[in-house]
């Protein structure tokens, strides 16, 4: 029954409409107590609770109330609610749908109508705005079309059409298999991570990339410069002390960026703001201020990465506001934050701009306003919480509530020390943060010196979080 609720209760009205009428439909269900169930769901969406007697009642009339009719009941229903998503999936899912159809359609001997629809499906494909799922998409097709029509044909229209399977195969997998390696670059950058001899099976170390890409321009691919931008993308978090493969990153992205689909030129975004800020590339001069005018003329031209759904990507957002923050731009920042706010995630969207505000206006020095924002926060992710804890710890110890900072560092110390979800090395620069609030808070309080071998210590290149406030706060009490 949970299950059944559960998942009723995250439909929209749109949905729920929906579902009453494909259970009131009898090529979907021949079921009547179904049917009624469906229509209570429907008046009293959202549920909130059964009384699971009266419902018995409304569905199967007077008589003893049975409980395994009802378990039976929520049991069929719950597996028709599981064919209504994935009809709702195959209609946001067009290629599997006129891919399934065509095969009936060949079983009828249709083959024509076949060939005709794959062709209009290639054709919509146009509006694809990411070229991984472009290509991947066109490969299905392409293979249902070589499956059901193509052997018909003639000679030069199967090489033909193996040349352009082939084509799209190999852009495609080359593509994700760079796409899916950043990805892994960046979780090793907060985990363990394994050598290239093992990576893909070593895949790395025998490819030569650079040939391929070289082939590419020559031969005007479409695909060049998303390749070389997973490519130089990847070098760039690896091992790119002198910023060498940033550079090249940076001239692909700037020569072609207009060329691109919308979800290429988002992608072109997260390499580069990847390649700043992630090991491997230090930054020369002020990192901040470079990828925040980077952000600012992505924000421009509206390129910001979205989820399937259209919705902006809240680590992006959080991202966009935080280097504004950093590089001291609090006037757009807070313009950024207000204008995409409502595009947002509805679950994701509140927090994480009052995540964001609250830092904004802890970095103008208004520091009362920024608990405003930070009391409005709920958490349920570790880091979140983490970094919430952190500015509620300055925020206090800035407005002199000394007693409030000691006792928010050492209950955020006690978090780090109890915590099971996060890795030690995640973890590390939280622990430090803490030990260093604790003993600042306490200085501070009794208006004492910080002894010199303190402050000599925490110049020491271990990473710890804030480290720019903590050294400030350490100069006031020297």
């Amino acid at each position: 029954m949970n299950k059944l609720i559960q998942l009723i209760c995250s439909f929209s009205e749109a949905e729920i409409l929906r579902f009453e009428e494909f259970a009131a439909s009898p090529f979907h269900n021949k079921r009547r107590d179904i049917k009624i169930f469906a229509q209570f769901l429907k008046q009293n969406h959202p549920l909130k609770e059964i009384d699971r007697k009266k419902l018995y009642e409304l569905v199967y009339g007077t008589g003893i109330y049975n409980e395994q009719v009802m378990i039976n009941l929520f049991s069929r229903t719950l597996n028709l609610v599981k064919e209504f998503l994935k009809q709702l999936g195959l209609e946001k899912d067009p290629v599997s749908g006129t891919n399934a159809m065509a095969y009936e359609l060949a079983r009828k001997g249709q083959l024509k109508l076949v060939e005709q629809m794959i062709e209009k499906g290639i054709s919509d494909l146009d509006a694809v705005n990411y070229s991984v799922e472009y290509l991947m998409k066109f490969y299905e097709y392409a293979e249902t079309r070589d499956a059901l029509v193509t052997g018909f044909r003639n000679n030069n229209a199967r090489v033909k059409s193996a040349f352009v399977k082939g084509e799209a195969a190999v852009n495609y997998n080359i593509l994700n298999l760079l796409r899916i390696a950043n990805d892994f670059v960046v979780f090793g950058y907060f985990n363990s991570i394994m050598d290239n001899d093992r990576l893909f099976n070593g895949f790395f170390n025998y490819f030569d990339f650079e040939k391929y890409l070289e082939n590419l321009e020559k031969i005007g691919s479409p695909y060049y410069a998303l390749t070389a931008v997973f490519y130089y993308g990847l070098l760039s978090k690896q091992n790119d002390p002198a910023g060498i493969y940033r550079e090249k990153l940076k001239d692909v992205v700037f020569e072609n960026l207009d060329t691109l689909r919308y979800q290429d030129q988002a992608t072109c975004w997260t390499m580069l703001f990847a390649a700043y800020v992630f090991n491997g590339t230090p930054g020369r001069g002020d990192n901040s201020s470079q990828i925040h005018s980077i952000n600012k003329m992505f924000v421009e031209k509206d390129i910001l990465t979205k989820d399937e759904l259209g919705y902006v990507m809240e680590n992006n957002f959080h991202n966009i506001a935080f280097q504004a923050i950093n590089a001291g731009d609090f006037e757009w920042a807070e313009e950024f934050l207000n204008k995409y706010r409502d595009k947002l995630p509805p679950d994701l969207g509140d927090n994480t701009y009052n995540l964001c505000m609250s830092r904004c206006f802890f970095e103008k020095g208004d520091f009362e306003g920024s608990l405003v924002y930070l009391s409005r926060l709920k958490y349920f992710n570790p880091i979140g919480r983490c970094n919430t804890s952190i500015l509620f710890i300055k925020c206090y110890y800035e407005l002199g509530y000394y007693e409030q900072a000691l006792y928010a560092a050492e209950a955020f110390k006690a978090y780090m020390y109890q915590n099971k979800e996060l890795t030690q090395k995640i973890k590390r620069p939280f622990e430090h943060f803490a030990k260093y609030a604790i003993l600042l808070t306490r200085i501070k309080a009794s208006g004492a010196k910080l002894d010199e071998s303190v402050f000599i210590k925490a110049q020491k290149p271990e990473a710890y979080s804030s480290r720019v406030w903590v050294m400030k706060k350490m100069e006031e009490l020297r």
